[in-house]
């Protein structure tokens, strides 16, 4: 899937109406997409919380968008990957 494709879902879905609605619910259910082999049996041996496992999702955002993430062209709330990985949330989570 590349960024024109995403695009094209994204403007789709939208002109079908809001999330839940019936038709958007069954424009989804004809939508599929396959993880490559490799990436499922990678994260099958990864701890779910380890930076790795992290770096292995983006590798997926970055195969689905086209590019790497970019906190203000990707999303509307920016998002600091260096500083999640710092928290002390995280480091809880790796003990």
């Amino acid at each position: 899937m590349n960024t024109d494709a995403v695009r094209a879902f994204v403007a789709r879905t939208d002109a079908l109406g809001p999330p839940g609605s019936d038709a958007v619910t069954d424009y989804w259910n004809t939508v599929s997409f396959s993880v490559p082999d490799w990436m499922t049996a990678r994260a099958a041996q990864l701890h779910p919380f380890s930076e790795a496992y992290f770096d292995l999702q983006d590798q997926l955002y970055t195969s689905l968008r086209g590019g790497p993430y970019s906190g203000g062209d990707s999303e509307f709330t920016s998002f600091d990957k260096d500083a999640a990985i710092a928290s002390r949330l995280a480091a809880r989570l790796f003990l």
